[in-house]
């Protein structure tokens, strides 16, 4: 396929963690902060601070460690950090982490993604 053409991803596995972007890690972690902000209601410095302390402690495990860390969803390791572990989760505490995806774009296509589709798999926005 041509590089040009907007169908074209570039897909790797990573082997270690130095492969992972930047970018990505960047957000997962700002993610893990605003969930435990939002949802669970600790302030944006405790936030920050539990997740600081996370990520030293997974640094000085190791780069295999931290590495395999990233298959662990962003929201169960806030619910986790905020104290919430061993309890379900309140139907506040959902409809508030379903109104934080949802304000920042949630599962929702980027532009780039939607002129890759069909028309017939369009669909239409709320």
């Amino acid at each position: 396929m041509p590089a040009r053409d907007s169908n074209t991803r570039k897909y790797g596995i990573a082997e270690k963690i130095e492969q992972l972007d930047d970018q990505q890690t960047r957000a997962y972690w700002q993610r893990v902060i605003e969930t435990i902000h939002h949802v669970f209601g600790l302030s944006s410095s405790d936030s920050e601070n539990k997740v600081g302390e996370l990520r030293r402690k997974l640094k000085e495990a190791g780069p295999d460690t931290e590495f395999h860390f990233y298959h662990s969803d962003p929201f169960q390791v806030a619910s986790d950090l905020a104290g919430a572990t061993g309890r379900p989760i309140t139907p506040d505490e959902k409809r508030r982490y379903i109104d934080l995806k949802n304000a920042s774009g949630g599962d929702r296509p980027d532009d780039n993604s939607l002129k890759r589709l069909l028309p017939e798999d369009l669909y239409p926005r709320k």
